[in-house]
């Protein structure tokens, strides 16, 4: 049995790696095989969809890295606030895969401290909280 999930867990990855599906359909499946034996690997391939090379033309702030792709990140937002509902059993991934994409995209905008000052300026963390509360106030009502 854990052959086989290997092998489908090699197929999806390497499928992820082709423009043979668009980038939720590869969230999709980066967050449907992520488990605490393949967490680091699909954290990794997460960073890649959502923080590309800058291109000609690009503007980077000084001592930014990487471009972050705000559909993208829109998508992993939706990805993991809907899984943390119902796998309740992975929600300490969940919580620390949000808690590394905020410090990734701040260490990727060049700020070397990270502090109460500079995480207002996360991207990734004022979707998750718009998210958070968005279902609150929906629920509420």
């Amino acid at each position: 049995m854990k052959a086989q999930a290997k092998r489908i867990i090699e197929t999806i990855s390497k499928n992820i790696k082709t423009d043979k599906f668009d980038k939720e359909k590869q969230v999709r499946l980066i967050m449907n095989v992520i488990a605490p034996d393949t967490y680091e690997k699909k954290f990794e391939e997460l960073l890649e969809l959502m923080f590309m090379e800058p291109e000609e033309g690009d503007h980077l702030e000084p001592g930014q890295k990487k471009v972050l792709d705000e559909d993208t990140m829109s998508i992993v937002v939706q990805q993991i606030f809907r899984k943390a509902q119902t796998e309740r059993e992975y929600i300490t991934i969940y919580g620390d895969l949000c808690e590394r994409m905020t410090r990734q995209e701040l260490l990727n905008m060049g700020n070397e401290r990270i502090s109460l000052r500079v995480l207002k300026d996360s991207k990734f963390r004022v979707a998750l909280l718009s998210s958070c509360k968005r279902t609150f106030d929906e629920f509420l009502s």
